[in-house]
């Protein structure tokens, strides 16, 4: 996922954090057995597998949703 998610953050102005979510008993949790995943302040953008246009239109979509938030 590592490489469509940076070029993808990059070109939209985000940065990308990688973290092991197995350190976090949280997210171990939550996300186990689907690593890869992808969050957005918190908020799951995909898991396991995207293509970069499914990426691009959900980050936009989530930026809307944001948007209408405030």
């Amino acid at each position: 996922m590592h490489g469509v998610a940076a070029p993808v953050a990059a070109e939209m102005g985000l940065t990308l954090v990688e973290r092991d979510l197995r350190s976090d008993p949280e997210l171990d949790a939550l996300y186990r057995h689907d690593i890869p995943v992808l969050l957005l302040d918190g908020r799951e953008v995909a898991r396991h597998r995207v293509s970069a246009e499914d990426l691009r239109a959900r980050l936009r979509e989530m930026a809307g949703e944001k948007i209408r938030e405030i």
